[in-house]
């Protein structure tokens, strides 16, 4: 494969949609906060994970492989620069899914557990306050 100018702008391409699925996946990150907000007995972060993957993960899947099959026909076009652009972007538009349903999910992980601690901090913090009113009024 060589290199041709019009590659560069692959970069730029996977960003934009990449960018798109993240806000997908954390959209959906907050609307299961808002249920377990409602039910803090499931503040778990596996829960929230597979609640985000189950509902997000299917139209990220759908997005890429629609992206994927029509990179796939431009490759066939009669500009050869065209041709290139459309591998370059299939495969990176392959390799960024995979990037999105790993590492993204995993840091995602990370920050919620992060999240449920500072959630716990908190209320333990609002009990003792409230403890210390109530001694105050006796």
């Amino acid at each position: 494969m060589r290199f041709s100018s019009i590659l560069c702008v692959i970069p730029f391409l996977v960003l934009a949609i990449a960018v798109d699925s993240s806000f997908l996946m954390i959209h959906e990150w907050q609307r299961v906060l808002k249920i377990q907000a409602e039910n803090p007995k499931i503040l778990r972060v596996d829960f929230r994970m597979a609640e985000v993957l189950s509902e997000v993960g299917p139209s990220i899947f759908i997005s890429t492989l629609t992206n994927v099959f029509s990179d796939a026909v431009g490759v066939f076009s009669s500009s050869p620069e065209m041709g290139l652009l459309c591998i370059g972007n299939l495969f990176a538009m392959i390799i960024a899914f995979f990037y999105q349903m790993t590492f993204y999910a995993g840091i995602m992980s990370i920050v919620g557990r992060y999240e449920i601690y500072l959630e716990k901090k908190r209320q333990n913090k609002l009990k003792l306050e409230d403890i210390e009113d109530k001694d105050q009024v006796k």
